[in-house]
């Protein structure tokens, strides 16, 4: 279990409502966000996840570009 929270923003700096959930398989746990992008957008993550029963977060960003039909 942990605490996730994400940030994104796309390149003219408009931010992403991103929300994640709680996806249990067995023991495996996932966190499944889903957002708008429109076609060649690139947004900008950054996210910071707190496992329970630490104290510090880990944090991380990446960039990509999305692609519609």
């Amino acid at each position: 279990n942990a605490r996730i929270t994400v940030k994104a923003v796309n390149l003219t700096g408009q931010m992403k409502d991103v929300e994640s959930r709680r996806v249990t398989e067995g023991e495996a746990i996932y966190y499944i966000s889903e957002f708008r992008v429109s076609h060649k957008e690139i947004v900008t993550f950054n996210i910071s996840v707190l496992p329970e029963g630490e104290n510090t977060p880990l944090e991380f960003a990446f960039k990509r570009q999305f692609y519609t039909d």
